[in-house]
């Protein structure tokens, strides 16, 4: 977790960090997202999305994609950086729904 002033560069030292820990400034292997509000779990681990023809089918989201590119490649280190992670609703994002008794 990386917690500076506004505007000093967090997202920059974060990509800079991560790519210390891989060894190497490879995009392949990083993945960097933003959280806002509307964000969700459908968004970020699986969730329903509507077809072309008025169905829904079941769609992987941004962590589980990476995480079996991840799976894929065992010997390689993979980093995933969470930018903005207060702005989200973290309940909703990771585990699905409003908690009881938050708002």
């Amino acid at each position: 977790m990386i917690k500076l002033a506004l505007g000093v560069g967090k997202t920059c030292v974060a990509r800079k960090l991560a790519y210390a820990f891989m060894g190497a400034q490879d995009d392949e292997r990083l993945q960097m997202i933003q959280f806002h509000q509307s964000y969700s779990y459908d968004d970020f681990t699986r969730g329903y999305c509507p077809t072309g023809s008025g169905g829904f089918r079941l769609q992987d989201g941004v962590f589980l994609r990476f995480c079996d590119k991840a799976r894929c490649d065992p010997d390689q280190a993979f980093v995933f950086v969470i930018d903005e992670i207060n702005r989200g609703n973290l309940s909703q994002i990771f585990v699905g729904r409003e908690l009881p008794g938050r708002s």
